[in-house]
């Protein structure tokens, strides 16, 4: 896809490794998941990504987003990417 539109936390994750543009809405009546998509969203510096108010719901929001520019290093994947190496790595031994 070249855009994703979801309100799961995997499909954002996904969304990142794969350097495809996205949206994620905030479910309804899960404010848990909430906590982890502000998370997410922070680390890889795109918060304007979750829409989680009824502004950032709109379309002219949406359409108003600048695309996320995946040709900058970003430190975070890749220290995520070697902490859960080394995560496994330690529990699988």
């Amino acid at each position: 896809a070249e855009q994703v539109f979801t309100d799961s936390f995997h499909a954002s994750v996904f969304s990142l490794i794969y350097q495809r543009q996205f949206c994620v809405f905030a479910r309804a009546g899960h404010k848990a998941m909430g906590s982890r998509l502000d998370s997410l969203t922070a680390l890889f510096h795109v918060e304007t990504r979750y829409c989680d108010t009824p502004e950032k719901t709109s379309l002219s929001y949406v359409e108003s987003l600048s695309p996320i520019d995946y040709s900058l290093p970003n430190p975070s994947l890749e220290a995520a990417r070697k902490a859960s190496l080394t995560f496994l790595t330690s529990h699988l031994e």
